[in-house]
């Protein structure tokens, strides 16, 4: 087997929120989505639902619009998410088990209670 260069890096990022952003655009990637099916605002709509922990009932679609409306990552319209959520599905970023229930894939990241998050990759150009 040839050697091939390696480049190990430790990063540290201390914002949750651009941590699971860089591991989204890596995943968008992976499967073949073009990134630029989201806009910056969109992606960082989808990041929030991700740390929001997904919207189960109702009444969590409600509060995840305003709290996205006080970050001011949309006018606080419900319409204007769920437009959102809608595309997020469409790329298969976003699942729908079911009315009023929305989360993210697990193929792109699995529920985790912790705030912490540890990603380490092997991310290469050829098959090994």
């Amino acid at each position: 087997m040839e050697n091939y260069p390696v480049i190990e890096d430790n990063i540290k990022i201390n914002n949750l929120l651009d941590l699971i952003r860089i591991h989204f655009y890596i995943k968008m990637l992976e499967k073949g989505v073009d990134i630029t099916e989201l806009s910056d605002r969109e992606l960082s709509i989808i990041c929030e639902l991700y740390n929001f922990g997904g919207l189960l009932i109702k009444e969590d679609l409600k509060t995840f619009t305003e709290s996205c409306a006080k970050k001011e990552l949309t006018e606080n319209s419900i319409q204007s998410i769920r437009n959102v959520l809608g595309k997020a599905r469409g790329l298969g970023i976003v699942k729908r088990p079911k009315a009023n229930k929305w989360l993210i894939s697990n193929e792109y990241l699995p529920r985790l209670e912790s705030r912490k998050l540890i990603f380490k990759y092997t991310i290469h150009n050829r098959d090994i």
